[in-house]
């Protein structure tokens, strides 16, 4: 009840978030902390956590139903990504009917919906091919997997047998950037069985899919050898900059995170035991590394999305290069348009820390604090008209 209780008062207080990516946490005894965050002002959204001690199992989804109900100016609007209360969520949104409508049939009588138009050729059996992916229960609409979620894209060959067939036919009929809704019967998906516990047998399955990028014969990159590695890193860094001085940004995205990606792997891994080669390549790559993530999270700012992610890919630079003010710098930008004043108010004074003269990163602080300062005067009047 108490819990009920407390996240009816958070849903009811995010009416009052004053700015997009405004958070409000309210704590009590048995409950480490429940929060939720407004990420735009154009959307009655709200995004809703809790953290438990003693509540055991309590399901948060019920609780976050009954505090719905016990608000009134947002009644209906507290929802969770793939949950029951957040039917068909994206991670950038929700689908529309218009995007669950219109499907067309391949010859195999696999269906598909594009959403977003690729560009150049198609990838054949056998070729690598990176993707990014969202996996829904067709019956509910309820998430079940994602590389968004992840931070990590899917990589895989085409026509093998490497993924469910629905992926095998529904890839090999999309273009470099391409994103499209495969829907699939459970004869493509998992079949009789499913893939318990998240996928029942006999399930129908939509998949949201982006093609990120394709290569004849190229190799995943747990294969490649670092020169290889390096070679390719280069070569989509160099593309990445052409793309982006001619202002395609989402292409510049693309071609940094093909580049960075299997250089990536080398870092992600460094928790485990190595031997003398593994930190001789690490080293090598380094460099290369920094620069492809930097620029990955600059080409990020400018398409405004997945903030989430350039947050990441500075933090990888900055595990190699600790006091790198441009990572720091981005990723600050990063956090403020999530709404995470708190973190960007922090790197910026590390900035100042290394970098005093740097006058971009005074600016910024002061909107840090003139936005903190805002929040926590709205959150003072909020209270103030909740309890008098």
């Amino acid at each position: 009840v108490r819990l009920a209780v407390l996240i009816a008062t958070v849903a009811y207080s995010a009416a009052f978030l004053p700015n997009p990516g405004s958070r409000l946490v309210l704590r009590a005894r048995g409950l480490d902390a429940v929060s939720c965050r407004r990420d735009r002002m154009d959307s009655n959204e709200i995004v809703m956590s809790a953290s438990r001690s003693e509540f055991g199992k309590i399901s948060l989804l019920g609780a976050t139903a009954l505090g719905s109900l016990l608000m009134h100016p947002m009644e209906g609007c507290c929802k969770q990504r793939g949950g029951d209360g957040g039917k068909w969520a994206r991670h950038y949104g929700e689908f529309t009917e218009e995007d669950l409508e219109g499907f067309t049939s391949t010859p195999s009588g696999l269906k598909y919906k594009d959403i977003a138009v690729g560009e150049g050729g198609m990838p054949s059996a056998g070729n690598s091919v990176q993707t990014h992916y969202s996996g829904y229960l067709l019956e509910s609409g309820n998430m079940f997997d994602s590389s968004y979620e992840r931070g990590r894209p899917l990589s895989f060959k085409v026509g093998v047998g490497q993924v469910i067939k629905a992926w095998d036919v529904g890839v090999a009929t999309m273009k470099q950037g391409e994103t499209c809704i495969l829907r699939c019967t459970a004869e493509f998906g998992y079949g009789e069985r499913g893939s318990p516990p998240k996928i029942p047998a006999n399930a129908g399955l939509d998949f949201e899919v982006e093609l990120l990028d394709w290569a004849e014969g190229s190799k995943e990159p747990w294969q490649m050898s670092i020169q290889e590695k390096m070679e390719n890193g280069e070569k989509k860094r160099l593309e990445g900059n052409d793309k982006f001085k001619s202002g395609d940004f989402h292409g510049a995205v693309r071609a940094y995170r093909a580049g960075l990606i299997p250089l990536q792997d080398m870092y992600e891994e460094a928790g485990e035991e190595t031997g003398e080669r593994q930190t001789e390549d690490r080293e090598t790559g380094k460099e290369l590394t920094v620069k492809l993530a930097l620029n990955l999270a600059m080409a990020r700012l400018k398409t405004d999305g997945e903030m989430f992610s350039a947050v990441k890919e500075c933090s990888l630079a900055l595990s190699l290069s600790p006091d790198n003010t441009k990572a720091l710098f981005r990723r600050a930008q990063a956090n403020m348009r999530r709404g995470e004043l708190a973190p960007a108010k922090t790197d910026l004074e590390h900035v100042l820390s290394v970098d005093a003269e740097n006058s971009e990163a005074a600016n910024e602080l002061k909107k840090v604090e003139v936005a903190m300062a805002k929040a926590k005067k709205a959150e003072k009047a909020m209270y103030s008209k909740m309890f008098g």
